[in-house]
């Protein structure tokens, strides 16, 4: 493969001490940060395979989870296994996505150096490490980051030269982590790239090496989805996410710009810098064609998720790497532009990062940079646990269920209405239930209801309370 003429620069100790950094980003609070709705999916998921002992079918709160491949779940099962935790704890459900942002930080530096120079490679690494996208997803036990990883290992491998079997294992376990879809893209983005270089098929082709590199990714991957499938008696798949629900393209939001300005915020705070960029209509030096190389790989899953059903920024995650590279010549642009400021604006940066690396670190774990709804959720789900007995159920209305019901330490039911709850009273173990929600929905409850608030918190206008249900004595 040919990622780039010319020579790679070296990495140096800047490039080490710049992955040590993410990790540290990542890791700090990730043992006190409370999980959140999203994350306990993959925790508890992660947890029921091991009481199963089933490796095959993803399982959660007892019902087939089908919405995501299994190798995070492996990865994070593994991890509590081989520490003889009985639960999986927070730490080990997010140690995948912080060995994961940091692994981000280095592949970005090392695209860099086969693209650009030693001191952009560190400018680009500064701004990965100290990136919004990457402190959040790095603290998330969600698959989102590992997936960047093993899609930007497949961008290394093509922009280092790597042997062609790096790049097509980076496809399989990306598609085991979280499915084919931005691997396609980047292979996709590979092939624009060649074809804009002169290029041959034939030859590009003799390169990639594609049909063993299919054949590996099937190997590795195809007999997962096929022991799923038997699994579940060979109907289970049809219409979940892992049936291929979610890749049909929906033409509704074609000209709709979401995904060529929303990803952006992922690179804050760096990319204020396109501010003055525009501003002074800077053009950044390029002798050796990094902005015509690493285009494709933003601009086509941009396009692509455009053609999709759902808006979410993190879907572009796997384009941080040549996002921070491409800023990082931007800045290096605005620099050289600047130059009776150079000093004074470099200063300025190197500040900048360095508070916003010391703030994420410091408040990793406090509700300062976190919505306090998790922090309260967290508790009421552990006072549930304690002050109301095991037989009596758990019900979770305008809010999630997810992650009380990891607190809790068993299910909690969410339901849609306040007429489920009241039904659900009528025959309920003791005569009582319990109840997550805000505290204003209290009052919608009939009168022949009780509810003793056992505690609460939270926004005021959104507060959130655990609450006993009963009915109400006759008189």
């Amino acid at each position: 493969m040919s990622g780039a003429p010319g020579c790679a620069a070296r990495w140096d100790r800047r490039h080490t001490a710049i992955v040590l950094v993410a990790l540290l980003v990542g890791g700090a609070g990730a043992v006190t940060l409370p999980l959140d709705d999203h994350e306990v999916l993959v925790v508890q998921t992660a947890q029921e395979m091991r009481e199963r002992h089933d490796w095959v079918v993803p399982y959660f709160l007892g019902a087939p989870r089908l919405n995501k491949p299994p190798f995070s779940y492996w990865l994070v099962a593994g991890l509590a296994d081989s520490t003889a935790s009985p639960r999986v704890t927070p730490w080990q459900g997010r140690a995948p996505s912080i060995v994961g942002g940091a692994g981000v930080v280095a592949l970005t530096m090392l695209v860099a150096l086969a693209l650009t120079d030693a001191g952009t490679a560190v400018l680009a690494g500064l701004i990965a490490a100290s990136s919004v996208g990457l402190f959040r997803y790095a603290h998330s036990a969600r698959p989102d980051m590992l997936y960047a990883f093993w899609c930007t290992a497949m961008l290394a491998a093509y922009c280092r030269e790597w042997r062609p079997y790096l790049l097509w294992l980076g496809v399989a376990l990306a598609t085991l982590t979280k499915g084919p879809q931005v691997p396609a893209m980047v292979l996709a983005a590979i092939v624009i790239v060649e074809r804009r270089r002169g290029t041959a098929l034939r030859a590009l082709g003799r390169r990639l090496h594609p049909l063993a590199g299919i054949g590996m990714v099937l190997t590795l991957t195809v007999p997962w989805w096929w022991a799923v499938h038997r699994a579940l008696g060979g109907r289970g798949l049809a219409g979940t996410q892992l049936g291929g629900s979610l890749l049909a393209p929906s033409w509704s939001h074609v000209l709709d710009p979401y995904f060529f300005y929303r990803p952006l915020a992922l690179l804050l705070p760096s990319v204020v810098v396109v501010l003055p960029a525009l501003a002074w209509r800077c053009r950044p030096d390029d002798p050796r064609g990094a902005v015509r190389t690493l285009a494709p790989f933003v601009i086509v899953p941009a396009i692509a998720f455009t053609l999709g059903p759902q808006r979410r920024p993190h879907y572009m995650l796997p384009a941080l790497a040549p996002m921070c590279i491409l800023l990082a010549l931007v800045t290096s642009a605005v620099l050289e532009t600047a130059r009776a400021r150079a000093r004074w604006l470099r200063r300025a940066a190197a500040l900048v990062l360095a508070v916003t690396i010391a703030l994420e670190v410091a408040l990793a774990g406090t509700p300062i940079l976190w919505s306090k709804e998790r922090f309260v959720v967290a508790e009421l789900g552990a006072l549930a646990a304690g002050r109301l007995p095991a037989t009596t159920p758990l019900f979770a209305l305008y809010t999630g269920a997810a992650a009380p019901s990891y607190y809790a330490g068993r299910p909690i039911r969410y339901v849609r209405s306040i007429n489920r709850i009241v039904s659900a009273l009528e025959t309920a173990p003791g005569g009582a239930v319990g109840l997550l929600t805000e505290r204003e929905a209290l009052a919608r409850f009939p009168p022949t209801v009780v509810a003793t608030v056992l505690g609460g918190g939270g926004d005021p206008k959104r507060q959130l309370v655990l609450a006993e249900l009963r009915p109400r004595a006759p008189e």
